[in-house]
């Protein structure tokens, strides 16, 4: 007789001790607790939130991390992809969106970073990462994620966005000022400065320039409406000749020249045209569709010249301080430059009439000598008939007229050389000349200087001619002077 589940003769039969069984359910248990023990604090560690969502019955179920990453009260959740969506930053619920549709039609796999508005008013950056489970014919039944803070990475990599594009803003700035103050550098003429200026902002920096310049008389007047549209451009100017605005009235050219301050204003908002109570003005923003400028004085040298405006209208750009910063330095080497074109206006005018005043005087050298010439011929002649009717009589007398009148004639031809040397028309007669000539000549001139002096001349002559190349009438007049110098002293 066999025992009841006996096992057949022949075959080997184990026998399992329970309490080894029960020592190995022991075991595994302890190991699986060990595991979750383990995935809990890498978890706690990570400091990871777990979610689950049921995708066909829309039902999410989050641990008390993602409550407390999205900075909701634990259990006040209403579980649904849709109360998720309005917890998320409205900038970045599309982003969320599409990422989900991806996963949910093929991908197996999720994963977003976002913005989570808190309600004390911070921002919390966000990453969450999951798996999809499908059915066996590929229909997502469930997604598992977890979702970790990573504010501090995303404020990390937003300061250095933020570092980099400042120093490409710098970077442009200084590019556009390089630029602007070379050309700037090289302009006397006012039109061109107001042009260069123009170009560089507008439409780099704003939309619209304008500027306004005080003339002569000390009024203010338009001198550039630019845009680069040249029919808005047109427009502009025509709106900017038309359009005054009260002397005075805040916001005016007028009056940034008058405070010598600078002014900006936005107008992101419709009430903002509220607080502009000049009508001219306010029409004229709204017509070019005005939405911020800055108002800067134009003083150089310690002088107000007018006022520079930057607009923007339909760019709808904001003016930050960067901006305001570059128009004030592009409107000071603006100001510089057109004081200096005013400078060289003045020194043209000044040189011009200077040029003017050395052509009259020339002019009046030339008339004078022959004015003086004139009477000369007469007293000549006069001299020789009175020698010939009586060669004795006053004989002294006629030789200081003589004398006198050889000098007054001398004096005439040097000035008469002064109104051609001025006028560029001295010519040089250059010939084979002996300076003992020239030096006999000179002293025939001279004598009666040289004889009022106590002390004799004394000549000394070379034994053979002295020949040179030269014009013997001018090397004679500078002989003469250096005798007629060496009498007089």
């Amino acid at each position: 007789m066999r025992l009841r589940g006996a096992r057949p003769a022949g075959e080997h039969t184990t026998l399992i001790d329970p309490s080894f069984l029960l020592d190995q359910q022991r075991r595994t248990e302890a190991a699986l607790r060990e595991s979750e023990e383990r995935l809990r604090l890498a978890i706690k560690a990570g400091q990871l939130g777990i979610w689950d969502w049921d995708v066909e019955h829309n039902m999410v179920v989050w641990s008390d991390r993602v409550y407390e990453l999205h900075g909701v009260p634990t259990g006040k959740f209403a579980g649904t992809v849709e109360a998720f969506a309005e917890l998320i930053h409205p900038e970045d619920v599309a982003l969320v969106q599409e990422r989900l549709e991806r996963a949910l039609s093929g991908e197996d796999h999720f994963s977003v970073e976002f913005r989570v508005p808190l309600p004390d008013g911070r921002i919390r950056w966000l990453t969450t990462r999951a798996d999809v489970v499908r059915s066996p014919d590929g229909r997502p039944l469930r997604m598992v994620g977890a979702t970790s803070d990573v504010t501090e990475r995303a404020e990390l990599f937003a300061a250095e966005r933020t570092a980099r594009e400042a120093a490409e803003r710098a970077r442009h700035r200084l590019e556009l000022l390089a630029t602007a103050g070379d050309a700037l550098s090289r302009s006397l003429e006012p039109n061109t400065t107001l042009r260069t200026i123009a170009s560089t902002l507008v439409p780099a920096v704003v939309d619209w320039c304008r500027v306004d310049l005080i003339d002569g008389e000390g009024q203010l007047r338009r001198a550039l409406t630019h845009h680069s549209d040249p029919d808005k451009a047109r427009y502009g100017t025509e709106l900017a000749a038309r359009l005054h605005a009260a002397p005075g009235a805040v916001g005016s050219m007028s009056w940034v020249v008058e405070t010598g301050k600078s002014h900006l204003a936005h107008f992101s908002a419709p009430q903002n045209f509220d607080q502009v109570l000049d009508r001219d003005l306010l029409t004229f923003a709204e017509e070019i569709g005005m939405r911020a400028y800055f108002m800067v004085p134009l003083i150089a040298r310690g002088r107000t010249l007018g006022a520079l405006a930057g607009i923007q209208a339909e760019s709808a750009r904001q003016l930050g301080p960067d901006d305001c910063s570059l128009i004030g330095e592009l409107a000071q080497r603006a100001a510089l430059a057109l004081d200096n074109s005013r400078l060289y206006a003045e020194a043209e005018a000044a040189l011009e009439q200077a040029r003017t005043a050395s052509r009259a005087k020339d002019e009046f050298l030339a008339m004078l000598g022959h004015e003086l010439r004139n009477p000369l011929a007469p007293i000549v002649n006069s001299l020789q008939l009175m020698k010939l009717r009586d060669d004795e009589g006053h004989a002294e007398e006629r030789t200081i007229i003589e004398r006198q009148v050889t000098h007054l004639s001398r004096l005439v031809d040097d000035l008469l050389d002064v109104s051609r040397i001025t006028k560029g028309k001295v010519k040089l007669k250059l010939e084979r000349v002996d300076l003992q000539t020239v030096v006999a000549w000179a002293l025939e001139q001279t004598r009666p200087a040289l004889e009022e002096r106590a002390q004799p001349i004394e000549l000394t002559k070379p034994s053979k001619p002295l020949f040179v190349v030269g014009d013997a009438v001018r090397l004679a007049q500078i002989f003469c002077n250096l005798l007629t110098n060496a009498a007089l002293h």
